[in-house]
C-alpha cells in the first residue's frame, strides 16, 4: 500500500510532512533514509502508452463516427496531465485515483473532452464529453492495471511533476522513464 509519512518537502496546513523517503529502523523508532529506488526499464513508458494509446482509440472511433473533428480538439488531441487544482497526492489520499488526463476542446473555454484518472483499485476510466463539453457525461474506461503499476504510476507522477512545481503539463513532457523513490 503506498503511504505518505514522514519528511520529505511538502508540509500540510499544520506543518506536517506529507510524504515518507524515511524509514523506521528497528524498535527505536529511528529513521534512515529509504535510499530504495524503484526502477523497471520500459515501465513508465509501457503505462503512458496504456493511457495515450485508450484515450487516443476513443478520439479515432469519435472522428471515424463524425462525433468529433481532430481541428476541434486543441493541439489536435494533445492529452496533458491536469493536476495542478489539487494535485496528485491530494487526488490520491482522498479521491482515490490521479489527477486527470485530460483532451480538450480547441475553443475559448476549452472544456473538457475527455478526462482519464488511474484508480487506486486499477481501474483507468474516466469521462467523455461532446458538444464541446456541454453534453452529458458518457462513462469511459480503458481497462486494468494492477494495484502494483497503480501505485508506480502515481509515485512518477508525483515525483515528475508535482515535486518539481511542474503542473498541468502534456504527458509527452513527463520523465516517464525516471526512477522513482519507493514511499
Amino acid at each position: 500500500m503506498l503511504t505518505f509519512e514522514g519528511t520529505y518537502g511538502r508540509m500540510n496546513k499544520k506543518g506536517e510532512s506529507m510524504f515518507n523517503l524515511f524509514k523506521k529502523k528497528g524498535n527505536n523508532n529511528r529513521r534512515e533514509f529509504n535510499s530504495d529506488l524503484a526502477y523497471i526499464a520500459g515501465k513508465g513508458t509501457e503505462l503512458k502508452k496504456f493511457i495515450q494509446d485508450g484515450i487516443n482509440d476513443i478520439i479515432q472511433k469519435d472522428v471515424q463516427d463524425k462525433k468529433v473533428l481532430m481541428s476541434q480538439l486543441y493541439n489536435n488531441g494533445e492529452i496533458s496531465y491536469y493536476n495542478g487544482r489539487n494535485g496528485t497526492l491530494f487526488d490520491w489520499q482522498m479521491n482515490g485515483k490521479t489527477s486527470g488526463f485530460d483532451v480538450c476542446f480547441n475553443d475559448e473555454e476549452q472544456m473538457g473532452y475527455i478526462s482519464i484518472a488511474v484508480h487506486k483499485n486499477g481501474e483507468v476510466s474516466g469521462y467523455k464529453w461532446g458538444n464541446y463539453g456541454k453534453d452529458k457525461a458518457k462513462d469511459v474506461s480503458l481497462g486494468n492495471l494492477s494495484t502494483e503499476d497503480a501505485e508506480y504510476i502515481v509515485r512518477l507522477l508525483l515525483q515528475q511533476t508535482d515535486d518539481k512545481g511542474i503542473f498541468d503539463i502534456p504527458i509527452d513532457s513527463i520523465d516517464w522513464e525516471a526512477s522513482t523513490f519507493n514511499e
